[in-house]
């Protein structure tokens, strides 16, 4: 998405979202390039159905107008370029 990201994560020990978040934000801002541009916070909700979410989370980028299939949407799992495993 142009304006957000939305991961499903399952955080291991000794990490946390925070930490987990922090790293990605400095990464990715140093990779690029560019100066900061992350909001300070993130919002952080604890999925009940994780494959319900996942679905969410890729049917985003459609229901946006981006693209019309969620498997041609580059940056998201759907696309099967990244790997991934879903815990049952």
């Amino acid at each position: 998405m142009p304006d957000h990201n939305h991961f499903l994560l399952q955080i291991p020990a000794p990490y946390t979202i925070s930490k987990l978040m922090n790293l990605y934000k400095t990464s990715l801002t140093f990779n690029l390039g560019i100066g900061a541009f992350w909001q300070p916070r993130f919002d952080l909700r604890i999925p009940e159905k994780p494959h319900q979410t996942l679905r969410y989370i890729h049917e985003n980028p459609v229901k946006a107008g981006i693209v019309e299939s969620a498997n041609v949407y580059p940056w998201s799992s759907a696309s099967g370029k990244w790997e991934t495993s879903m815990m049952e």
